[in-house]
């Protein structure tokens, strides 16, 4: 039915108010990466990205990025993952830094001070969709006959930025560490859709649909972009504090009295040190914002449209004319109000929240959890462990769970080599090996050369 394809466009339409601003955790952009006890200087590079959905599978992240032709079944994998509302996020971040031990500042000695340079392109984006949103877009209206889509209370938002950003890092007794950095960032592109209410009726017979819709754009210049656009500014601040704190304390126990060393005056019993050592660390990252400039667009729309189909006398004399209704009636929802001024956007804070322990032979656990404002992000939690080997090699797993998608896999590896230090990890390594059933897809790399 000529309704049903127009009614199918339109929510496509709907769902490229998302994806218009080229859509493109835990994360290797944290303070405590800056700083190296067993050198005067380090240099390095970091370069991560993340993917992740309650909904979308890998599956669907590869066909869309080949352009491929995205089958039913792929959508139907698609929607058994679906509730009522679901979410997306993806990070893109890459960069460099510089860090060096200082042993004395203005004439005192300063053990375990650093200071540390960082430049860095960062990118975030992130959705909520409802259900019926995606199947409407997805499948058509046919399925909502008699019945109501509701698509309202989605969103989409895409934050590009570069930062350059200076701080320091100081160490004191045991594992305990805090440091502070202040970033000075260059805003390259903002973009908001906010779709706040959405609702598609069907008749019963198909024979006419109903629109109410309430939605609104805003973003940043559109004139150009790339890294030497900038149409805002901000500042941010990353800030972590550090202390010692054992799990596996101390124990007491009692002597063996069969022991020859046992002192037969003696039954007090002796303390037994554990060989665990760790660390309780609280962590702020991103606490900023930006200013975009007075060229900033914002469109408005509030309007409800009904269609009733189209009347044709004779489907072999079709003219222009036939579809002129159809067109000025669209016409009419696509004149939204538009302003332009200046506008602020706060970046999506993290607070990180994690226990570290290690044990002499190298056995390594932590746990922590991370929650992400302004990103339309879950509380996140993760259980990881490995095994240092040989003193130059680290190789450990991840339980994960939360944040924009559900539960995953993750695995790290680490060495040493000719005075580099180099990690690779994914947090999704069940997404490589089951793509048709799983949301989240990633990869870091780190490379630092110290002095």
């Amino acid at each position: 039915m000529e309704i049903n394809r127009i009614v199918i466009r339109y929510c496509y339409i709907l769902m490229a108010f998302f994806f218009v601003a080229e859509s493109s955790a835990q994360s290797l952009f944290t303070l405590g990466d800056y700083y190296n006890d067993s050198s005067k200087m380090t240099m390095g590079i970091l370069a991560e990205y993340d993917v992740n959905s309650t909904a979308f599978t890998n599956e669907l992240y590869y066909k869309a990025l080949n352009g491929s032709f995205i089958e039913t079944e792929t959508k139907d994998r698609v929607n058994k993952r679906l509730s009522e509302f679901n979410k997306a996020g993806l990070d893109l971040n890459y960069g460099m830094f510089f860090s060096q031990r200082i042993d004395s500042l203005f004439g005192k000695e300063r053990k375990g001070f650093h200071y540390f340079i960082k430049i860095a392109n960062r990118e975030h984006a992130n959705m909520v969709f409802t259900e019926d949103l995606f199947k409407v877009a997805m499948y058509g209206n046919a399925q909502f006959a008699g019945d109501t889509a509701k698509m309202g209370s989605s969103e989409f938002n895409l934050l590009r930025y570069q930062q350059i950003e200076v701080g320091i890092i100081n160490s004191f007794k045991g594992s305990g560490k805090y440091g502070i950095g202040l970033s000075f960032i260059k805003g390259e592109q903002f973009y908001n859709s906010l779709i706040s209410r959405a609702n598609l009726y069907t008749s019963q017979s198909g024979d006419h649909v109903d629109l109410d819709l309430k939605y609104s754009i805003t973003q940043s210049d559109t004139s150009y972009h790339g890294y030497d656009a900038m149409h805002g500014w901000g500042m941010s601040v990353d800030l972590f504090y550090q202390m010692s704190y054992n799990i596996f304390q101390s124990v007491t126990v009692d002597e063996d009295p069969s022991h020859p060393s046992a002192s037969s005056g003696s039954g007090s019993g002796q303390e037994n040190e554990t060989d665990w050592t760790g660390y309780l660390r609280i962590e702020v990252s991103d606490l900023g914002f930006i200013r975009w400039n007075d060229k900033t667009v914002q469109e408005k729309i509030d309007t409800m449209y009904q269609f009733d189909g189209l009347e044709i006398q004779n489907i072999l004399q079709l003219s222009d004319s036939i579809f002129d209704p159809i067109v000025d009636s669209l016409k009419q929802i696509y004149q939204p109000k538009y302003s332009q001024k200046a506008y602020t956007t706060v970046l999506p804070t993290l607070f990180h929240l994690s226990v570290y322990q290690e044990n002499s032979s190298g056995f390594y656990i932590s746990l922590g959890t991370v929650f992400r404002i302004f990103a339309n992000y879950s509380p996140f939690i993760y259980l990881k462990a490995g095994h240092t080997l040989k003193e130059k090699f680290r190789l450990g797993g991840s339980l994960e769970f939360g944040g924009y998608g559900k539960i995953n896999l993750g695995f790290q590896a680490q060495a040493d080599v000719g005075g580099f230090k180099i990690g690779l990890g994914t947090h999704s390594l069940d997404g490589f090996i089951f793509p048709k059933r799983t949301g989240r897809n990633s990869v870091y790399l780190s490379v630092a050369k110290r002095f």
